[in-house]
């Protein structure tokens, strides 16, 4: 078996996480940004990647999308652990989340992909990557997304949409 085999460090990564072992499980997930069938995001900055080492305090960090739109909602609920360290964090989404992810707590600034230019930060992290930057381990996962209310203008656009409020109403995405 080779070393480097970045597929097989993914799958036994995958079943560490699933039989409870975070540590290696977190870890050996990385390995996906080596995997073409995986489809992680790699961006590539100036600026260090943080991986948990170096304090936050006083620093700006850009938190970026690097898989799908299901994985930045599901780890977007790190982001207000990151800035709870005292750092500037500065969240950037998929163009479709970023109505939805605006307003997150502790998240200074927002951006959707698309926007023109990013402020300037002193270190990066993919969201993907935050439950190993954080030592995540299962008593120490966020319960929830940590998702903002919509404006209350959208609310009103819904609710004028669809009439009176007398039923069960689900929504499907």
């Amino acid at each position: 078996v080779k070393a480097d085999y970045a597929d097989a460090h993914w799958n036994a990564a995958l079943l560490r996480l699933l039989l409870g072992d975070f540590a290696k499980g977190w870890a050996g997930r990385e390995w996906g940004r080596e995997c073409k069938a995986v489809g992680f995001v790699d961006r590539r900055f100036a600026q260090p990647l943080w991986r948990g080492e170096e304090q936050l305090k006083d620093k700006t960090i850009l938190l970026h999308s690097d898989e799908g739109l299901g994985d930045t909602i599901q780890f977007s609920r790190y982001a207000p652990l990151v800035a709870a360290t005292g750092a500037r964090v500065i969240l950037e989404v998929q163009d479709l989340l970023h109505p939805l992810l605006t307003g997150i707590e502790g998240v200074a600034l927002c951006l959707p992909k698309s926007a023109s230019r990013l402020p300037d930060f002193d270190l990066h992290c993919p969201l993907s990557s935050l439950p190993l930057a954080l030592a995540t381990g299962l008593e120490t996962i966020p319960s929830a997304p940590a998702l903002p209310p919509p404006p209350e203008t959208l609310v009103q656009t819904w609710q004028a949409r669809l009439g009176p409020h007398e039923k069960l109403r689900v929504v499907l995405f």
